[in-house]
């Protein structure tokens, strides 16, 4: 039987177990790759290995079973091999100090309590981190961990969900290796650093027209005494992102018709301050009702001293008795945005207004208002015919 050969995963599947009555253990492979061996028990199982040598001493390193991992990565650890050595760099040793790097799952736990720290998104890290990441990869040493896997992790998830997803699990990723480098815990180049986004779909932004928002505040105004219902109301009249809106204080109130957000409640980490229009001032007279001197929040949570958390229920029953499809409480914001760029407010007013950290964020509402653009183009119309007059 030939025992070099180029390794195909075919020729590979047809080896047969190494004869029982061998003294040795294994019967060894050669592949056209230098030092990349294959080694088949007498029981079958084969498994792929490194022989090198280095300062006269012949040594083997195992790089894995051959159900367990791809050819192509065989090869490409073998390369890798090769190039330590040439290095004068022991694999060997080398793998034993790596053994002292933790598990994925290990230095999760250090991550997460870094995120909550940092990160307001921190508990989107730990559902992405509990319910597909860990369970494949929590048991692997952060230093074993290939680009290759993480691309092919990130083509399942984009299968599984969409591009856009996917690109969240990338942007984990990411941050993970990012503060293993940062700690020194690994060493080398983020595996994630190499591996593209997937194209985004931006979808149809999807905004109340005035139907439907004649519908919506009809059946909110049913709910009188409801703290969600005027928060709905507040967030729809000002354009304001729940987050921020909901941890607002009475002192963030200015007397001239401004509301603040502080720095640790704006998203971009951005203080700014917004001016209200006379419908959102008319939600902030009837919230007085609620106001208290051991709450210091606008929108009172239930708890004593605590903020309203999610008015999303009350959002979908409402929804539902307004007959709206395919909206969620985040629509209210899109639609503040798409009816300011109607009005002829300037993009860079509206962006101001939203708290956008990018002028291209804002932008997206432009191509809503075709009246606008109309407008626009009708005044060129005129300024040319100005100008013909005047040579007139």
């Amino acid at each position: 039987m030939i025992r070099k050969f180029h390794f195909t995963q075919k020729k590979i599947e047809a080896l047969p177990a190494n004869d029982r009555d061998s003294k040795s253990t294994d019967q060894e492979y050669s592949d056209t790759t230098p030092g990349l061996k294959l080694f088949v028990s007498k029981n079958g199982r084969k498994s792929f290995h490194y022989r090198y040598c280095l300062n006269k001493k012949k040594r083997v390193i195992k790089i894995g079973d051959f159900d367990c991992i791809p050819l192509g990565e065989v090869r490409d650890i073998a390369s890798k091999y090769r190039g330590m050595v040439n290095k004068n760099i022991d694999p060997l040793a080398k793998r034993d100090t790596a053994k002292d790097t933790p598990t994925l799952r290990e230095f999760s736990k250090t991550y997460m309590e870094w995120a909550r720290f940092h990160k307001r998104s921190w508990k989107d890290d730990d559902n992405k981190l509990k319910a597909d990441i860990l369970p494949a990869f929590g048991e692997r040493r952060l230093n074993e961990i290939t680009s290759k896997e993480i691309q092919l992790y990130l083509e399942r998830i984009k299968t599984r969900t969409s591009g856009s997803c996917s690109n969240r699990h990338r942007s984990l990723w990411s941050k993970i290796f990012s503060i293993a480098l940062l700690w020194a815990v690994i060493e080398g180049e983020n595996p994630r650093a190499r591996i593209p986004k997937f194209p985004e779909s931006s979808g149809r932004l999807r905004y109340l027209d005035h139907a439907e928002i004649k519908g919506f505040l009809s059946v909110l105004d049913e709910n009188t005494g409801s703290v969600s219902a005027l928060l709905l109301k507040f967030l729809l009249f000002t354009g304001l992102r729940l987050g921020e809106t909901k941890r607002l204080k009475w002192e963030d109130f200015e007397g001239d018709g401004a509301i603040h957000i502080r720095m640790e409640n704006a998203k971009s980490k951005k203080s700014r301050y917004v001016q209200l229009n006379s419908m959102a001032l008319d939600v902030l007279a009837d919230l007085e009702k609620f106001r208290t001197s051991t709450n210091p929040y606008i929108f009172p949570g239930l708890k004593p001293g605590s903020h309203i958390t999610n008015p999303k229920r009350l959002f979908n029953t409402m929804r539902i008795k307004a007959k709206l499809d395919d909206v969620c409480i985040h629509t209210l914001r899109h639609t503040f945005a798409t009816l300011s760029i109607a009005a002829g407010t300037d993009l860079y007013v509206v962006q101001s207004q939203l708290g956008h950290a990018s002028y291209k964020t804002t932008q997206r509402y432009a191509h809503i208002s075709p009246q606008r653009i109309k407008t626009a183009t009708e005044n060129v119309a005129k300024e040319i015919g100005l100008a013909l007059g005047d040579e007139l």
